[in-house]
């Protein structure tokens, strides 16, 4: 075989050697770009379940059983009522006072003890029916119960707690 044989073979396999580089390289990109979309939708997908977890944790975190006290200071488990019905019972939040400024830091409601909620809140006091929690200070006229419940007349679209 001469040179120009040589020659003849060779071109045609250089031929074919750029063009595998060039789908070679064209795969490559299109590969990078699938697996960056894929770790963006892995990352997302991460992050999504990372804020469920987030969540259940906190969801499944023991509570106290009374809404004033931490768990650390409910030993006892006492419920919310007890808290502040038997003298000596709460000796952090003794007082309407006390629990009424503790709510208001929880963000709690005036009238149910739960969560601030947008819509009006439905709760009246079981002794006397005005709107107001038993548990927190009376602003207009003292609710006078002596540990009796009284009849109140039913209202409607209101409901009652009991503690």
């Amino acid at each position: 075989m001469d040179e120009v044989d040589v020659a003849l073979h060779i071109e045609p396999l250089a031929d074919a050697i750029k063009d595998l580089k060039e789908q070679l390289t064209s795969f490559a990109m299109t590969l990078s770009a699938k697996i960056d979309s894929l770790a963006d939708i892995l990352t997302r997908r991460s992050e999504i379940l990372n804020q469920k977890m987030e969540l259940l944790l906190e969801r499944t975190q023991p509570r106290s059983n009374c809404v004033f006290c931490p768990i650390d200071d409910n030993k006892d488990c006492h419920p919310t009522g007890r808290c502040c019905r038997y003298p000596g019972r709460c000796c952090r939040y003794p007082d309407a006072v006390s629990r009424a400024v503790r709510a208001n830091n929880l963000g709690l409601c005036n009238r149910c003890l739960q969560p601030r909620h947008n819509e009006e809140c439905g709760i009246l006091c079981t002794f006397c029916g005005r709107d107001h929690n038993v548990l927190l200070p009376q602003q207009v006229i003292p609710c006078k119960h002596l540990g009796k419940k009284k009849e109140v007349l039913s209202l409607p679209r209101r409901r009652r707690v009991h503690w």
